[in-house]
């Protein structure tokens, strides 16, 4: 939808066992990696000379609530004009998947009552001031809607949208709403960019994994044996796509 219909470049940053990425999923190294591609960003936009070009942080799923926290943290120098938010995950301890794993876990409904949240989102929101578009499906079976509702309630931006998707699970927003979601796409891009600029947006991307799923690390942290990496950084394994009409295909990969 962003690089064909809105002719936006996206930079999708990959999970630690994902893709070309090293390591093993870990809800205690997300928010480290995070950092680490806040931290090498820049030069890669610079490196390809798109270091001016706006940005939109986007996120699905647990990837919003990395998208959350690139949106609270952005340093100066980078020009994040606005944040998408698709089936947010807010808050992991009230999931019905966690509650569930939990009774799997000696005492785990006791622990997971004690355990903090590593990714700390819903204190994140205040310090977000750019343009928040919120989508979540009404029908979702694994971060219920309420999480959708929790995120739109809590962002600081007044431009801020929450749309809600009637027949939509977790994974089918656009599925089975197509034409409303490409709108709301559109739409967002429009407030935040004004007529014709698509062609000069990028889009940071960050994704639900594939599976195994991130929800494997959540049985690791309710025992409290966080699976922790070989070391490798996310950041080492970004690729970069660029579909403007200005700019050649160009595609980065570093291992």
């Amino acid at each position: 939808i962003c690089t064909k219909k809105q002719q936006v470049a996206v930079l999708a940053m990959e999970y630690r066992g994902f893709g070309w990425c090293h390591g093993t999923p870990s809800m205690a190294t997300f928010i480290p990696d995070c950092e680490e591609f806040l931290n090498h960003l820049p030069g890669i936009l610079q490196a390809e000379n798109l270091h001016e070009l706006p940005l939109v942080v986007y996120g699905r799923s647990l990837g919003a609530s990395l998208a959350v926290h690139v949106a609270a943290h952005t340093p100066a120098n980078l020009h994040v004009r606005g944040a998408i938010l698709e089936s947010s995950l807010m808050e992991w301890a009230t999931l019905p998947l966690v509650k569930q794993l939990s009774q799997k876990v000696p005492n785990g409904s006791s622990l997971l009552c004690m355990l903090p949240d590593p990714l700390q989102t819903l204190s994140k929101l205040c310090k977000i001031t750019c343009p928040v578009l919120v989508m979540h499906g009404e029908k979702d079976q694994i971060i219920p809607i309420s999480q959708g509702e929790q995120c739109h309630a809590g962002v600081a931006s007044v431009m801020k949208r929450f749309k809600r998707f009637p027949r939509a699970n977790h994974n089918d927003l656009y599925q089975t709403h197509p034409h409303e979601y490409a709108k709301e796409l559109a739409g967002f891009f429009d407030q935040v960019f004004g007529n014709g600029a698509y062609e000069a947006t990028s889009v940071m991307e960050f994704s639900q994994p594939d599976s195994p799923g991130w929800q494997a690390c959540i049985p690791w942290f309710l025992a409290g044996q966080p699976s922790m990496s070989n070391g490798s950084s996310a950041w080492s394994c970004m690729s970069w796509c660029q579909f403007s009409d200005q700019h050649p295909p160009v595609a980065i990969s570093k291992r």
